[in-house]
C-alpha cells in the first residue's frame, strides 16, 4: 500500500489573535473587488515554511525541528499594518495584509527554521522572507474588477503571537480547510 502524503506548512495562526480585524478587512474588500478569491478568515495566517507533499516520515522530521526552535523563541509583538499586492497592484497575483511590531524576533525565527530545515534535506525558499497574511488570489485567467485604489488599512494595536501551527492543507468546497496537526508553543 502507499505512503500517504499530506500537504503541509508551518504558519502563525493570525486569524486567532486578530479575527474581528481580518473578517471586518475582508468583507470590506470583497464587497468591492471581484475577480479574486478571498481567504477564509478562519484560514488566515503567517507562512514560515511550505513542505507541500509532506511523508509521515518527514512530518515527523518537521515536529523534531520546529518543537526545539519554539521553545527557544519568545512570542512575538505583531500588528496588521498595510495592504500590498504581489507582484502589484496594478496585475495582483496575491493581496496581502503586511505586519508590523517585532519583526526581527520573526525573521530571526524564520530564518533559524529555514536554516534547521536544509540541515535536514527539506528545499527552502531562496527569495527573502516577507511576512505576510495571504487574504485573496486572483481567479486563474481573471483580473481584479474593481477599486483597489481605495483599499487602505489601518495600523492595528499589538497582539502577541505565541505559537507556530503545523496545519494539514485539506480540499474542500470554497477553498482549502487547514488542520492542525501539532502546535508548537513560543515559550523562550
Amino acid at each position: 500500500m502507499p505512503e500517504e502524503n499530506l500537504r503541509t506548512f508551518l504558519a502563525l495562526p493570525i486569524a486567532e489573535s486578530f479575527p474581528r480585524e481580518i473578517k471586518f478587512f475582508l468583507e470590506f474588500i470583497s464587497s468591492r473587488v471581484d475577480g479574486i478569491n478571498w481567504v477564509r478568515a478562519e484560514n488566515t495566517h503567517v507562512t514560515l515554511h511550505f513542505f507541500g507533499r509532506t511523508s509521515r516520515d518527514d512530518v515527523a522530521v518537521i515536529k523534531d525541528v520546529a518543537g526545539p526552535l519554539a521553545e527557544k523563541c519568545a512570542p512575538i509583538a505583531v500588528n496588521l499594518r498595510e495592504v500590498g499586492y504581489f507582484p502589484n497592484q496594478q496585475q495582483p497575483r496575491i493581496t496581502w495584509i503586511g505586519l508590523g511590531g517585532k519583526l526581527d524576533d520573526l525573521l530571526t525565527m524564520q530564518q533559524s527554521l529555514e536554516h534547521s530545515l536544509k540541515l535536514r534535506g527539506f528545499p527552502v525558499e531562496e527569495r527573502p522572507f516577507r511576512p505576510h497574511v495571504t487574504v485573496g488570489r486572483t481567479r486563474k485567467g481573471e483580473s481584479a474588477v474593481g477599486s483597489l485604489d481605495a483599499v487602505e488599512m489601518q495600523p492595528t494595536e499589538t497582539r502577541i503571537i505565541d505559537k507556530i501551527i503545523l496545519y494539514q492543507s485539506l480540499p474542500a468546497p470554497g477553498g482549502p480547510r487547514y488542520e492542525p496537526l501539532e502546535t508548537f508553543p513560543l515559550s523562550g
